[in-house]
Protein backbone atom coordinates (compact mmCIF):
# COMPACT_ATOMS: atom_id res chain seq x y z
CA UNK A 1 0.00 0.00 0.00
CA UNK A 2 2.85 2.72 0.58
CA UNK A 3 4.35 1.82 -2.84
CA UNK A 4 0.37 2.70 -4.71
CA UNK A 5 0.39 6.02 -2.12
CA UNK A 6 3.72 7.31 -2.98
CA UNK A 7 3.07 6.68 -6.57
CA UNK A 8 0.24 8.11 -6.44
CA UNK A 9 1.55 11.49 -4.57
CA UNK A 10 4.75 11.58 -7.40
CA UNK A 11 2.12 11.62 -9.94
CA UNK A 12 -0.31 14.42 -8.19
CA UNK A 13 3.03 16.60 -7.96
CA UNK A 14 4.48 15.93 -11.87
CA UNK A 15 0.62 17.17 -12.47
CA UNK A 16 1.14 20.16 -10.27
CA UNK A 17 4.05 21.26 -11.30
CA UNK A 18 3.20 21.03 -15.07
CA UNK A 19 0.31 23.03 -14.37
CA UNK A 20 2.49 25.90 -12.17
CA UNK A 21 4.89 26.21 -15.38
CA UNK A 22 2.31 26.82 -17.66
CA UNK A 23 0.76 29.00 -15.99
CA UNK A 24 4.33 30.56 -14.75
CA UNK A 25 5.05 31.19 -18.24
CA UNK A 26 8.61 28.97 -17.90
CA UNK A 27 9.77 28.10 -20.83
CA UNK A 28 9.61 24.64 -21.91
CA UNK A 29 13.72 24.05 -21.86
CA UNK A 30 13.76 25.33 -18.38
CA UNK A 31 10.70 23.17 -17.00
CA UNK A 32 12.03 19.97 -18.80
CA UNK A 33 15.80 20.67 -16.73
CA UNK A 34 13.93 20.99 -13.86
CA UNK A 35 11.43 17.74 -14.16
CA UNK A 36 14.39 15.71 -15.07
CA UNK A 37 16.94 17.23 -12.33
CA UNK A 38 13.82 16.41 -10.14
CA UNK A 39 13.27 12.66 -11.47
CA UNK A 40 16.93 12.12 -11.14
CA UNK A 41 17.02 13.09 -7.72
CA UNK A 42 14.57 11.31 -6.85
CA UNK A 43 15.54 7.71 -8.15
CA UNK A 44 19.15 8.50 -6.76
CA UNK A 45 17.71 9.04 -3.40
CA UNK A 46 15.43 6.53 -3.46
CA UNK A 47 18.45 3.50 -4.33
CA UNK A 48 20.18 5.44 -1.65
CA UNK A 49 17.25 4.38 0.84
CA UNK A 50 16.64 0.66 -0.84
CA UNK A 51 20.32 0.16 -0.49
CA UNK A 52 21.24 1.32 3.24
CA UNK A 53 21.14 -1.25 5.61
CA UNK A 54 20.75 1.03 8.70
CA UNK A 55 18.21 3.84 8.36
CA UNK A 56 19.98 5.73 10.59
CA UNK A 57 21.76 9.27 11.01
CA UNK A 58 24.34 8.16 7.45
CA UNK A 59 21.31 7.96 5.35
CA UNK A 60 19.72 11.13 6.64
CA UNK A 61 22.98 12.69 5.77
CA UNK A 62 23.02 11.31 2.26
CA UNK A 63 19.75 12.17 1.93
CA UNK A 64 20.18 15.89 2.79
CA UNK A 65 23.52 16.25 0.64
CA UNK A 66 21.75 14.93 -2.52
CA UNK A 67 19.25 17.12 -1.64
CA UNK A 68 20.80 20.46 -1.14
CA UNK A 69 23.45 18.77 -4.50
CA UNK A 70 20.34 18.95 -6.82
CA UNK A 71 19.03 21.79 -6.25
CA UNK A 72 21.91 23.34 -6.79
CA UNK A 73 23.04 21.60 -10.17
CA UNK A 74 19.36 22.37 -11.48
CA UNK A 75 19.64 26.05 -9.99
CA UNK A 76 22.74 26.39 -12.03
CA UNK A 77 21.09 24.83 -15.15
CA UNK A 78 18.83 27.67 -14.80
CA UNK A 79 21.25 30.33 -14.31
CA UNK A 80 21.81 32.68 -17.00
CA UNK A 81 25.55 33.98 -16.55
CA UNK A 82 28.06 31.08 -17.23
CA UNK A 83 30.22 31.62 -14.26
CA UNK A 84 26.91 31.19 -11.71
CA UNK A 85 26.25 28.10 -13.50
CA UNK A 86 29.43 26.35 -13.50
CA UNK A 87 29.92 27.42 -9.76
CA UNK A 88 26.99 26.04 -8.92
CA UNK A 89 27.09 22.76 -10.51
CA UNK A 90 30.87 22.13 -9.37
CA UNK A 91 29.58 22.64 -5.67
CA UNK A 92 26.27 20.67 -6.22
CA UNK A 93 27.99 17.87 -7.53
CA UNK A 94 30.92 18.41 -4.66
CA UNK A 95 28.00 17.85 -1.96
CA UNK A 96 26.45 15.08 -3.85
CA UNK A 97 29.58 13.00 -3.84
CA UNK A 98 30.54 14.02 -0.38
CA UNK A 99 26.81 13.36 0.57
CA UNK A 100 27.28 9.49 -1.03
CA UNK A 101 30.44 8.79 1.59
CA UNK A 102 29.07 7.75 4.49
CA UNK A 103 26.67 5.70 2.66
CA UNK A 104 28.78 3.87 0.78
CA UNK A 105 31.55 3.55 3.60
CA UNK A 106 28.97 1.88 5.85
CA UNK A 107 27.65 -0.54 3.12
CA UNK A 108 31.85 -2.21 2.68
CA UNK A 109 31.76 -2.84 6.69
Amino acid sequence: MKNKILYIIGLVLMVVGAVLSYFAKVPLETAGGIVASAVGLGLVIAAAYIKAEKKDWKLLVTIICLGVGGFLVGLGGMAKEAAVSLVSAIVGVVIMIIGLIPTLVAQKK
